[in-house]
């Protein structure tokens, strides 16, 4: 049976030269053990060399649109792609982040959430309020009918006492509209991770025994209610999209075939018209090639000669 095996690479800014480019698709990280915090933060910290990014918190931008990609396979893994992007934020901190990050996150951000393609996960904290998190207005106004659009609500332990019930209604509210609605999430805090002893899913299960999250509908609560509604969603995506899908293909196919036998196969004519094949050609081959016949190659040269007589006679007279 095939091993778990995990890689990773360096996907390039579209606005990189052709260099940087190829020097960053160079770079690979094979047999990676795990995805764990030591290792991770080694191989970012790897990334970052590549990138030029170490000691860059003291220049300008703080953020990159370059892309780290992990690739995990296996026989037991999920065939889907996760795209994390960094969170929006409207203020600058100081020697960390700039106006042009601002800028640099906002615009990233929207070219993945544009992509009709793509299954957006907007995770907001549920213990602030809904409706001051701009990602949820960026997801209404990129996908108002709530088709591709699946709302995450973390931290639910942080919810002040008395303010569950407005959670909660947001769920209901939220299933009746015929969106995607919510999906609650309870993960581990900063106590357990460091403890590093926790079971996440198991602490998930024992919090929704508690009242009032008992009364969330369990297809709304947990991990593996996300994971079974994310099933549902690329299952609906890759049906909605196979077709046009299917045209981009042959597309791409076809201009790729152009391409290659009409202008860069070693067979295509723009290969066999070259310009060291046109530098061999006579003036007679040339202008032939160019249309004109011998005939009125000969009527044109005697004109011009009657015309270069008739110029040197003018000057002649007029001095």
């Amino acid at each position: 049976m095939a091993e778990r095996q995990i890689s990773a690479s360096i996907l390039p800014s579209s606005d990189a030269n052709t260099e940087e480019d190829k020097k960053l698709r160079r770079w690979k990280a094979a047999g990676l053990q795990s995805l764990d915090a030591e290792d991770f933060t080694r191989t970012n910290q790897r990334v970052e060399a590549k990138c030029g990014l170490q000691g860059a918190r003291d220049r300008e931008p703080f953020f990159f649109c370059c892309v780290l990609q992990l690739e995990i396979r296996g026989p037991n893994e999920s065939h889907l792609s996760v795209i994390d992007v960094p969170g929006i934020f409207k203020n600058t901190t100081f020697n960390r982040t700039t106006k042009h990050d601002i800028t640099l996150v906002r615009n990233m951000v929207l070219r993945y959430m544009e992509s009709q393609r793509s299954i957006m996960l907007a995770v907001v904290p549920a213990n602030v309020d809904i409706a001051t998190q701009e990602i949820i207005e960026m997801a209404r106004e990129i996908d108002p009918e709530g088709e591709r659009t699946l709302r995450i609500l973390t931290k639910l332990d942080l919810v002040d006492k008395g303010a569950e019930h407005k959670v909660i209604q947001l769920i209901h509210d939220g299933n009746a509209n015929g969106q995607l609605g919510w999906i609650l999430v309870r993960n581990l805090g900063q106590n357990q991770l460091q403890a590093g002893d926790a079971d996440r899913d198991a602490e998930e299960r024992i919090f929704y025994q508690n009242a009032p999250w008992n009364s969330v509908p369990p297809e709304n609560y947990g991990m593996s209610a996300l994971m079974g509604r994310l099933q549902e969603l690329l299952t609906s995506n890759v049906r909605r999209e196979l077709p046009s899908a299917s045209v981009t293909f042959c597309c791409c196919v076809c201009m790729q075939a152009a391409d290659h036998f009409l202008v860069t196969g070693p067979e295509a004519p723009m290969n066999l018209f070259s310009p060291f094949w046109a530098n061999r050609l006579s003036n007679e081959r040339l202008e032939e090639i160019a249309g004109e016949g011998r005939a009125s190659t000969r009527r044109r040269r005697h004109l011009e000669k009657e015309i270069g007589d008739l110029e040197a006679g003018k000057a002649v007279l007029l001095g």
